[in-house]
């Protein structure tokens, strides 16, 4: 059994769970447990090649996917996760490289990381892909307060209008 790095698997599993991914759902779908999905969250111990592997696949899978929210147990469900997720401060897909994943001195680009013209690419790209201001803010790991901010400050308040016009009726 070959031990590996378990940074590249924690970082995606983490980042699942700030767009909404519950343990519990992510343990289903890699065959696992709740426990185990735990486990490679939060502790820095090396994991196998094979569970990095499911890890990775499945956040290829799933990284731009919301969860369902057809119940009220899905909403739920996805409210505990992206909360969970902000309370230990774990960052969005959009924070990390794909070449950069893996690598345990990289640091997420995040508006707070003075990355924020990525962070305005990827409000653009979210947008036009037809996401809402709350699906948007939940992928990117910041308050929608944050997004108005960033896009005042870039002159792009035409992408808020359009993230704005998209919010599901109350």
């Amino acid at each position: 059994v070959g031990l590996v790095p378990s940074i590249g698997t924690r970082r995606r599993l983490q980042a699942l769970m700030v767009v909404g991914w519950s343990q519990a759902r992510l343990a289903e779908l890699l065959d696992s447990t709740p426990s185990q999905v735990h486990r490679l969250l939060v502790e820095d111990r090396p994991c196998t090649a094979s569970t990095r592997s499911k890890v990775a696949g499945l956040y290829d899978q799933l990284w731009a996917t919301t969860p369902p929210l057809v119940t009220a147990g899905d909403r739920r469900s996805v409210s505990r996760a992206r909360r969970y997720a902000a309370e230990h401060g774990w960052q969005p897909a959009a924070a990390w490289d794909d070449d950069e994943i893996d690598d345990a001195a990289a640091r997420p680009h995040t508006p707070r990381c003075g990355r924020r013209d990525l962070f305005v690419a990827e409000v653009s790209w979210l947008v036009e892909v037809g996401e809402s201001l709350e699906v948007a803010a939940a992928r990117l790991g910041v308050q929608p307060s944050s997004i108005y901010r960033t896009l005042y400050r870039y002159d792009r308040l035409d992408l808020w209008a359009l993230s704005t016009a998209r919010q599901p009726a109350a």
